[in-house]
C-alpha cells in the first residue's frame, strides 16, 4: 500500500507486509531507485494473519504515520517529508508466486 505518492517523482510511503513472517515494513522513497529508499520502522506483529485475510490501513495526519492491521494498531512514527499525494495498492512477489485481491477499499479525509 502506498500513501502521499507523486508518480512524477516517486516519492512517497510504502507499506509492506509478509504474513509468512508476519513482518510489516514501512519505507519512505525518495525517488525511483532503491537507494533512495529509507526504512521508517518495521517489525513483526501477532495481527498479521499468517493463514487469512489481511485488512490494512494508513492513517496520516499532520505527520504522524499509523500502521493498523485487522483494525489493531500495529505501530507509529512521526515523519513529515511528505504531505500529500495519492493512494495505491502494490502486489509483490519476490520469491514465489502471489495472488492479491483487494475489496472494500475506502479513503477517509
Amino acid at each position: 500500500m502506498v500513501a502521499e505518492y507523486d508518480s512524477n517523482t516517486s516519492h512517497g510511503y510504502l507499506l509492506q507486509i509478509c504474513p509468512g513472517g508476519q513482518q510489516y515494513i514501512l519505507t519512505r522513497f525518495a525517488g525511483f531507485h532503491a537507494s533512495d529508499a529509507n526504512v521508517l520502522i518495521g517489525g513483526i506483529s501477532s495481527s498479521i494473519s499468517n493463514s487469512s485475510t489481511n485488512t490494512l490501513a494508513i492513517a496520516v495526519n499532520n505527520g504522524l504515520i499509523t500502521i493498523y492491521v485487522n483494525h489493531q494498531k500495529v505501530d507509529s512514527v512521526n515523519d513529515s517529508t511528505y504531505t500529500s499525494g495519492a493512494i495505491g495498492l502494490v502486489a509483490n512477489a519476490s520469491s514465489s508466486q502471489t495472488t492479491a485481491t483487494y475489496i472494500n477499499a475506502r479513503v477517509w479525509d
